[in-house]
């Protein structure tokens, strides 16, 4: 019978050599970092991802970051976890992604934080491999702002399904021309089932190119652009007082993956609709919708708030 799971925050250790060869893998463990957060750094990446408020004053304690902030020392962690553990790394095999993050605070400027990321399941199914993986940010005082469970389906051996296809009918910014205007919407205005104001972004390759510079995505870590666009979109329809507390996403990387190809742009148009909602609590659960050139960029995606009054 299993013993306990070590609890997060998980112990520092270097790596282990990698076991490729075993039908599962456990206890694979990475430390990196640690990062310091930096004022210039918060400032970009929000321009990156459109987000409306960076640089928020907290008396004194330096600029906030967005919550989607996390994913610029999440993001090579992972990757660091995924190339030791699987036996051909390549962001073409990425099948399915299923990540839940749960934040506890965004981090500040002059943050140092450490990711620390455990291997909780590793299984091998004919030319499948299914992989899970725990990862936790921690402050310079050994408290955990961040954990997030990583599910992955890869695929091993035979050819590998090809990202950049040239799709002009994906490509294609067939969405509709949606004013870009913020409109908040106070909590005692919502119910369950209350649709919000879409929001449409125009991305490019060098955003994608800059995104993928700030968080570490590339070849093996997948990019997780999609998912802080639509923390901003629903920071633009809740206002700044708004604080993401969970987000689930999942994405089939070749049916909903996001290409741009020189030197075209895409246009992004993310919806929303009330699915749960708390008004005593002040706390709500969005079901988050984005589509590029007629496709959904997820499978699923939804992200629990904190909202002011």
């Amino acid at each position: 019978m299993a013993g306990p799971r070590t609890p997060l925050p998980l112990p520092v250790t270097g790596s282990r050599e990698p076991l490729r060869r075993h039908p599962v893998v456990r206890g694979v463990r990475h430390t990196t970092g640690p990062v310091t957060v930096r004022a210039e750094t918060i400032a970009e990446f929000a321009r990156t991802v459109r987000h409306p408020r960076s640089q928020v004053d907290t008396g004194g304690s330096g600029a906030v970051a967005p919550v989607s902030f996390a994913a610029t020392v999440l993001t090579p962690a992972l990757g660091a976890v995924l190339a030791e553990v699987l036996p051909d790394p390549a962001a073409a095999r990425l099948l399915h992604l299923d990540q839940v993050v749960e934040i506890r605070r965004q981090a500040i400027e002059g943050d140092r934080l450490l990711c620390r990321t455990a291997v909780d399941s590793y299984r091998h199914f004919a030319d499948y491999h299914v992989l899970a993986i725990r990862s936790a940010l921690v402050d310079r005082r050994g408290a955990v702002t961040l954990s997030a469970t990583t599910s992955l389906l890869t695929r091993i051996g035979g050819d590998r399904p090809s990202l950049d296809r040239g799709d002009a009918t994906f490509l294609e910014t067939d969405e509709p021309d949606i004013p870009t205007e913020d409109a908040v919407v106070p909590l005692a205005r919502l119910r369950i089932g209350t649709v919000l104001a879409p929001w449409s972004t125009a991305l490019t390759r060098a955003d994608l190119l800059r995104y993928a510079a700030l968080t570490g995505a590339g070849s093996m870590a997948p990019s997780t652009i999609e998912t802080a666009l639509a923390v901003s979109y629903l920071d633009r329809r809740f206002g700044p007082g708004a604080t993401p507390r969970r987000l689930r996403t999942q994405t089939s990387r070749h049916l909903h993956h996001l290409t741009v190809p020189v030197p075209d742009s895409a246009t992004v148009v993310f919806g929303g609709r009330i699915t749960g909602l708390d008004a005593a609590r002040e706390r709500a659960t969005v079901a988050v919708t984005a589509r590029c050139g007629g496709r959904d960029l997820f499978s699923h995606a939804s992200i629990d708030l904190r909202l002011p009054r």
